[in-house]
């Protein structure tokens, strides 16, 4: 069945733009100028030292104008699930990982190179695409403001956030933002409520927003509200003003920099 609504958003969510770039898709691509990203590769190689499976990778994209537009209110747009190393076989195209099972969240990456099916740093989010597993290199690239954020505090937990991840790969997206998590279809950050919840963790607050075309309020978790639980490392840092109060936790975020090892 036709969902306009879902279209909208998927189209939103693949058209991009800043001062030096448009980019509309999907493939045959209009490109305009050059992308340009905050996020770089010493951002990466922090991230690499500090992040373990199971913590929460919060971003925000400047590019993706459209699809901040209607997430107002908040510093972070999207999450991800940072899953560690899977076995599975990618697609070198688009990068998505298939049918991922988890070598273990305690495994220690010794190799400079992925096996032709073990992959050693992978995250797992919900996008226009629906639930995929692809690698953490593809993400953290292409945003300009990124976070790790832990919720677990037992073994138990973290390899429970990261099988309750994996298993929903190849789920839709929840374009309806509806709170429903039984019916296949999860939203970005609906998925680490479903996580959490898998590891006994008390998920963060969730707050009213449009959710519509129509104009219809529905109760939403938001990235930001992932600040309540430690933070380990970020990509910014507290002098990036505009950006820290560009949500509306801005003090809370201020202090989860503060506290970061790095």
């Amino acid at each position: 069945m036709f969902n306009f609504q879902a279209r909208l958003a998927t189209w939103g969510g693949r058209t991009w733009a800043d001062p030096t770039l448009l980019a509309l898709f999907p493939w045959p691509a209009v490109v305009f100028g050059h992308s340009r990203y905050f996020c770089d590769e010493d951002d990466y190689r922090r991230f690499t030292a500090y992040i373990k499976p199971g913590d929460f990778i919060i971003t925000k994209s400047r590019q993706f104008f459209l699809s901040n537009y209607f997430i107002s209110g908040t510093a972070f747009k999207h999450l991800a699930v940072y899953t560690g190393p899977v076995h599975g076989d990618k697609d070198r195209n688009t990068g998505f990982i298939s049918i991922p099972k988890s070598l273990g969240a305690k495994r220690v990456h010794r190799g400079i190179r992925d096996n032709a099916n073990t992959h050693e740093r992978t995250v797992t989010h919900a996008i226009a695409e629906g639930l995929v597993t692809q690698d953490l290199l593809r993400v953290l690239l292409h945003c300009d403001y990124a976070a790790a954020i832990r919720a677990w505090t037992t073994p138990e937990q973290q390899e429970t956030i990261v099988n309750a991840a994996l298993s929903c790969v190849g789920m839709d997206y929840n374009f309806d933002f509806d709170d429903n998590e039984q019916h296949g279809a999860l939203y970005c950050t609906q998925l680490g409520r479903f996580c959490l919840k898998k590891a006994g963790i008390e998920p963060p607050s969730m707050d009213e927003i449009t959710t519509s075309l129509l104009g219809k309020k529905a109760p939403v978790t938001l990235a930001d509200s992932f600040l309540k639980y430690p933070m380990m490392c970020c990509s910014f840092s507290c002098r990036e003003k505009n950006f820290i109060r560009s949500g509306k936790m801005a003090e809370v975020l201020r202090q989860a920099i503060l506290n970061t090892g790095d």
